[in-house]
């Protein structure tokens, strides 16, 4: 991979370990680390691990080269190998695989593995081939991905779904419950101690919809083999509901 300025001035080499590895036959830009800076992912499809044990040839491999702040890339870069990847997929018929970058840089496992599996309604063969993402195509101010299919004469269009960030807390009538104050009453007529819990949510995040529905579950003392608590009206010492918060 070869860099050049806006006047066409060689800026930076950079070369791949392996003579007919195919460095350089696909190249990306993104900030994998969040640094703010550009790094480059470059790929090496028939790179061959000759030190495996296996006798696998042409697996492949990606590299990333980190940016640094005198906007140099770095020679000893990070390296994915493809070796333990199925690419083709169990059945053949492709599959592809999402990495999340970090502070530290690239994360080495899959964030979601996207297979054929996944599409039931159509046959598809060769998926993944052909990858295109960083444009918001349905306007929530996310990045989406379009996958092609080449044999099967198919593109997918895969939405990316808002993250939505939901903060709580809880507040309690009382800051010290006192066994001996019997305030509350039982189905079956005993008198217990009792405290009021209000619990509040809050959420956010970029292009999260006005109002939003949650599945809850409360249980006191999750920790614990033997609750030492319960709520009032409900299960013994869990309860389920179903709020709607809006922003």
């Amino acid at each position: 991979a070869v860099l050049y300025s806006s006047l066409l001035r060689n800026l930076q080499n950079i070369s791949g370990e392996q003579m007919g590895s195919y460095f350089g036959y696909s190249v990306c830009v993104s900030d994998v680390n969040g640094d703010g800076l550009d790094d480059i992912v470059v790929g090496a499809p028939f790179f061959t691990n000759l030190n495996s044990k296996e006798s696998k040839y042409e697996e492949g491999r990606v590299y990333v080269h980190y940016q640094d702040k005198k906007h140099f890339f770095d020679v000893d870069s990070r390296t994915i190998s493809l070796s333990e990847l199925p690419y083709a997929g169990k059945d053949g018929k492709g599959v592809i695989y999402i990495y999340h970058g970090s502070a530290s840089g690239i994360r080495e496992k899959p964030s979601q593995v996207i297979t054929p599996e996944e599409f039931p309604n159509v046959d598809l063969n060769t998926l993944g081939f052909a990858v295109s993402g960083s444009m918001d195509m349905d306007s929530n101010e996310y990045p989406d991905i379009v996958i092609g299919a080449y044999d099967s004469e198919r593109a997918i269009f895969m939405r990316s779904r808002p993250v939505v960030n939901i903060t709580s807390s809880m507040k309690l009538s009382k800051d010290v419950l006192s066994l001996e104050d019997k305030t509350c009453t039982l189905k079956d007529k005993t008198k217990v101690a009792c405290v009021d819990a209000t619990l509040c949510l809050k959420y956010n995040g970029i292009g999260v919809a006005p109002e939003i529905d949650l599945a809850l579950t409360h249980t006191i003392d999750a920790s614990q083999k033997s609750p030492r608590a319960l709520f009032l009206d409900a299960q013994p010492y869990q309860v389920s509901i179903d709020p709607v918060i809006s922003d």
